[in-house]
């Protein structure tokens, strides 16, 4: 456990669920806008691991439901793609 929430450890965690074979490659990342996930160094991890990220807009959040579906009511599920 840490006591921050900082890039490095985002991209840790992610690696050591990719190390664990739970991530497949071209997997979307769906986060919110916190500067850990819009960071570079995030972007080129998910680039490095041929993974895509994702942002909703501000203020809106999704049940699992809804993101298992790929939709929130009258919503598109990936409002922007983050790319390199």
């Amino acid at each position: 456990m840490a006591d921050h929430m900082r890039t490095g450890l985002v991209t840790d965690a992610l690696q050591a669920a990719i190390d664990a074979g739970g991530i497949q490659s071209n997997a979307i990342f769906h986060s919110d806008h916190g500067a850990q996930y819009t960071s570079e160094e995030f972007k080129a991890f998910l680039a490095s691991n041929d993974m895509v990220g994702s942002m909703g807009k501000t203020g809106v959040s999704l049940t699992a439901k809804e993101a298992a579906h790929g939709r929130s009511p009258g919503l598109p599920f990936v409002d922007r793609i983050m790319l390199g």
